[in-house]
C-alpha cells in the first residue's frame, strides 16, 4: 500500500481502538538433505475485529537465506505469488487494496529482515500463508548447524524501515509455534542436540525427525550435529539459462605451521540489551578467548554502551596477571552501560591497536547481542577494511542480531559464531581465536576446463573451516576441475545434485550479492529472489459483493520479548564498574571519619558528585604541584592489595607533611568522600591520564582490577593541568 494509504489507515485504527491481534499459530517444517536446509514457515492469520483489517508482520530471516516461494490459502482458494520489481508489487498491492480484494505483499527491505502485509482479511476470515526459503548448512570444525531466528531483538537507535514496518515488541504478546525438521543424507545418524527447546526424535532407517511441539516466536531455533566424518570436496553444477552455477565444498586443513602472535582488541557490549543470557554468555567468552591467548600477544579491552569503558589504558602483553585479571573482570560484567554506539567502539579499538606492525596480526573481537542498526555500523566497517583490521564476531543472546553483524564480520574479511545459553561457548571462542592469528582469509583459485569461471565471494575460510564457495561459469566444464585454497589442491568431477531447486536459489543468491547495484534486480528476477528490488505479490480476486468498502484497519503484529532478555523500565544507570555517568547518592555524613579537618556538614546529598566544582574564589595555583606529588602515592595505593580497600583518606597519610593541608583544602572543594575506594580510582585514572603517566605492566593490572572491583567516579581536577 503507499504511504498515504498506510497514513490513512493508521490514522483510521487511531480511533477505532486496539484491534484483536490476527497472528494465532506458525508452523516451521524443515527439510535438510546433506548441508542444504529448505525450510516453510506457515503463519495462520484470523480477523476477529468487526471490519476489514491489514495485518502487517515483520520477523527476521537468515541472512543468507534464498527465497523459494510463496502461497496462501485465502477464502477456500489457494494462491501462488509472483515475484517482480518492487515498485510495481507496491503499486499492484495498493491497487488491490483500494479495489476491495485482499493482497499479499513480502518484502525484504533490510538484509535478514521479512515483511509480510496481509490486506484486507476479511471479519471472522482466516487466511493461512506459507514462505519457502532455502539455507546452507554451515560447519566450523566437527560441526554443523541450523539456526533459525523467529524473533528481532529490539534496536538501538531509529530503525531504517517505514513507521509501519518497523517492530514493536510487546511483554504481552505470545505467538505460538510449532516445528517439525527432517533430516536425511550426510547428517543423518549424526549425534544431535537442541540447545535452544526440548525436542522430541525419532530416528528412522534413511531420515531422523525432530519436533518442537509446543514453542514460542521468542529465541533461535538452534541444531547442532556432530559430524560423523569430514565430508569429502564435492562440486555440484546447476545449468541456468545460458550459464553455469557451482557450489563447491569441502574440508580445509589447518596449517601446519604456527602463526604468529596478534595484537587483540576485546571489545564488549554492556548495553542495557545485553541484560539476561546474553551478558552470562560474554563473561563465559571472556574467560575462554582469554585461556587462548600467549604472552606474546596483546590485548586492550572496551568495554561500551552509551558511553566507552577501556579496561586497560593500553595494550598489554597477555601474561599470567593480565590473563588472571580478566578473569576477574568476566565477573563483574553487567548489561550497565545504557545504548549501543557500536560504531564508536569499534574505531576506539582501531585506534588503540594502533599501526600495523610486522609480523603481528590485528584484530577485533567483538562480543554482542547485535541490537544495533545496520546503517550504524557502516562507517566503522569500512574504516576497519580499509586498515586492515579485522572483526571476528561472538554473536550472543537467544536473538542475537545476526542480520546486523554478519556484513560487519564478512565486509572485514573475518567471521561470526552464535552461541547461544546452553552452547559452550569456548569452541566458538578457540576457532575465533585461530582465525584471528591469520593474517588474512585464504584466496580460493580454480581451473575450470573447457570455459571461464568466476569464484564469487562468499564466506571468508580459514585453515581448519569448511570451504563453501559459489561460481558462476559459461559452459559445464569438461574435466576435473582444480581447486586451490590455503596450498592445499582438489580435483573434483562435477556433478549434477538431485532437488536442485533450493541449491540453485542458493547460489542465485550469491549471485545477487556478488553483482554490482545496476545488476541486482536483473538477477533477483531470474532467480525469483526477494530482495530490495524486488518483492513477492499475491491477489485475491474477489467477487463484487464480497469486496472490502473502505480501506483496511492496520494491525500490526507486535514481536514477542526475545527469551533470556531482561526488559528493564526507565533509563540504565552505569555503576559498578563503570565510569558514573548518572547522579550517585553520597554517602551519608556519619560514613565520615577520621584524620580530616573537614566537616561533614559541607556534604549536599540531593546534588550529583559530578556535578560539584570548587568556588570561583579558590586559589588553585598550588594545584598541580599537589597532583604531581599525588602520583607516586596513588602508585603504591592502587597496587595495594591488602583490604580494607584503599581510599583518599589512605592517600593524605602517604603525602608530604607540607602539602597535606593544600591536598586536604582542595578534596574539600571538590567534594571528594575520604572513605569510598572508588573516589579513590577515579582521582588515579583523572591524574593518570592528566600528566600522561606511563604505567608498568602490573600497575596497569591493578588499576583495571580495581576499577572492576570498586567502581570508579568520573573525578574532574580544575586547576591541576594548565597546560592543557
Amino acid at each position: 500500500m503507499k504511504t498515504d494509504q498506510k497514513a490513512a489507515s493508521m490514522n483510521a485504527l487511531s480511533h477505532a481502538g486496539a484491534p484483536t491481534q490476527p497472528l494465532q499459530q506458525t508452523r516451521v517444517d524443515v527439510r535438510i538433505r546433506d548441508l542444504v536446509s529448505r525450510f516453510e514457515l506457515e503463519h495462520q492469520f484470523r480477523n476477529g475485529n468487526d471490519q476489514p483489517i491489514e495485518a502487517l508482520l515483520t520477523f527476521p530471516m537468515p541472512p543468507d537465506a534464498a527465497f523459494l516461494g510463496l502461497d496462501a490459502e485465502i477464502g477456500g482458494k489457494r494462491l501462488a505469488a509472483k515475484v517482480i520489481a518492487s515498485g510495481a508489487a507496491e503499486e499492484r498491492y495498493g491497487e488491490a487494496l483500494s479495489e476491495g480484494d485482499t493482497a499479499i505483499l513480502v518484502q525484504t527491505p533490510e538484509p535478514g529482515i521479512v515483511t509480510l502485509s496481509l490486506g484486507n482479511l476479511m471479519p471472522g476470515e482466516a487466511a493461512t500463508v506459507r514462505l519457502r526459503f532455502a539455507a546452507r548448512v554451515p560447519v566450523a570444525g566437527s560441526s554443523a548447524w541450523f539456526r533459525l531466528p523467529t524473533v528481532l531483538r529490539p534496536r538501538y537507535g531509529e530503525w531504517s524501515l517505514e513507521d509501519f514496518e518497523r517492530p514493536e515488541s510487546d511483554i504481552a504478546a505470545e505467538h505460538p509455534l510449532t516445528v517439525a525438521v527432517e533430516i536425511e543424507g550426510l547428517l543423518h545418524g549424526s549425534a544431535m542436540s537442541c540447545p535452544s527447546h526440548a525436542v522430541q526424535f525419532e530416528a528412522r532407517a534413511s531420515t531422523t525427525r525432530i519436533s518442537i511441539p509446543s514453542a514460542y516466536l521468542d529465541r533461535d531455533v538452534v541444531l547442532q550435529f556432530d559430524l560423523l566424518a569430514v565430508p569429502p570436496p564435492a562440486l555440484d553444477v546447476i545449468q541456468h539459462g545460458d550459464l553455469f552455477l557451482a557450489n563447491l565444498t569441502g574440508p580445509v586443513p589447518e596449517k601446519a605451521a604456527t602463526p604468529g602472535p596478534m595484537d587483540l582488541c576485546l571489545v564488549l557490549d554492556g548495553s542495557g540489551s545485553m541484560a539476561g543470557d546474553a551478558i552470562m554468555q560474554s563473561r563465559d567468552a571472556v574467560r575462554a578467548i582469554a585461556g587462548l591467548l600467549g604472552a606474546e600477544d596483546r590485548i586492550q579491552v572496551l568495554r561500551f554502551g552509551s558511553t566507552l569503558r577501556p579496561v586497560f589504558r593500553r595494550l598489554m602483553p597477555c601474561r599470567s596477571a593480565v590473563r588472571q585479571a580478566l578473569d576477574e573482570l568476566a565477573g563483574s560484567l553487567e548489561a550497565n552501560l545504557g545504548g549501543t554506539e557500536m560504531g564508536a567502539s569499534l574505531l576506539r579499538a582501531a585506534q588503540d591497536l594502533g599501526e600495523r606492525r610486522e609480523n603481528r596480526t590485528r584484530v577485533v573481537i567483538l562480543v554482542t547481542d547485535g541490537a544495533v542498526q545496520l546503517r550504524d555500523l557502516a562507517g566503522a566497517r569500512e574504516a576497519l577494511a580499509e586498515a586492515g583490521i579485522r572483526v571476528f564476531v561472538v554473536a550472543v543472546g537467544s536473538s542475537a542480531g545476526v542480520e546486523v553483524l554478519r556484513p560487519l564480520a564478512h565486509g572485514t574479511g573475518a567471521l561470526i559464531e552464535r552461541s547461544i545459553l546452553g552452547e559452550p561457548i569456548d569452541a566458538a571462542a578457540a576457532r575465533m581465536a585461530r582465525r584471528a592469528r591469520h593474517p588474512a582469509p585464504l584466496p580460493v583459485t580454480l581451473s575450470w576446463p573447457g570455459g571461464n569461471a568466476e569464484v564469487l565471494p562468499m564466506t571468508p575460510v580459514y585453515p581448519g573451516d569448511a570451504l563453501e564457495v559459489a561460481v558462476v561459469a559459461n559452459a559445464r566444464p569438461t574435466g576435473p576441475v582444480v581447486v586451490q585454497v590455503g596450498g592445499t589442491s582438489h580435483s573434483l568431477e562435477a556433478r549434477r545434485p538431485a532437488g536442485d531447486d533450493a541449491l540453485l536459489a542458493i547460489l542465485g543468491q550469491a549471485r545477487y550479492e556478488a553483482a554490482g547495484k545496476g545488476a541486482r534486480q536483473a538477477i533477483a528476477l531470474a532467480h525469483g529472489l526477494l530482495t530490495r528490488e524486488t518483492s513477492a505479490i499475491l491477489v485475491h480476486e474477489r467477487a463484487e459483493e464480497d469486496r472490502a468498502g473502505s480501506l483496511p484497519l492496520m494491525v500490526k503484529v507486535p514481536s514477542m520479548m526475545p527469551a533470556g532478555m531482561v526488559a528493564k523500565a526507565g533509563p540504565v544507570r552505569s555503576m559498578g564498574s563503570a565510569r558514573v555517568a548518572c547522579s550517585v547518592p553520597v554517602p551519608h555524613p556519619s560514613m565520615l571519619k577520621g584524620g580530616s579537618s573537614m566537616d561533614a556538614s559541607f556534604f549536599d546529598l540531593d546534588e550529583p558528585v559530578f556535578s560539584r566544582r570548587p568556588p570561583d574564589s579558590f586559589d588553585f595555583s598550588e594545584v598541580p604541584a599537589l597532583v604531581e606529588a599525588m602520583v607516586p602515592a596513588l602508585r603504591t595505593l592502587i597496587v595495594r592489595d591488602d583490604q580494607p580497600a584503599a581510599t583518599i583518606h589512605d592517600l593524605l597519610g602517604l603525602l608530604p607533611a607540607e602539602l597535606k593541608k593544600a591536598a586536604e583544602s582542595y578534596f574539600e572543594h571538590l567534594r571528594l568522600h575520604l572513605h569510598d575506594s572508588g573516589t579513590l580510582v577515579g582521582l588515579a585514572l583523572a591524574v593518570f591520564d592528566g600528566l600522561g603517566v606511563k604505567l608498568a605492566d602490573e600497575e596497569e593490572v591493578a588499576l583495571a582490577l580495581a576499577v572492576a572491583r570498586y567502581g570508579e567516579l568520573n573525578v574532574a581536577l580544575p586547576g591541576a593541568f594548565p597546560a592543557q
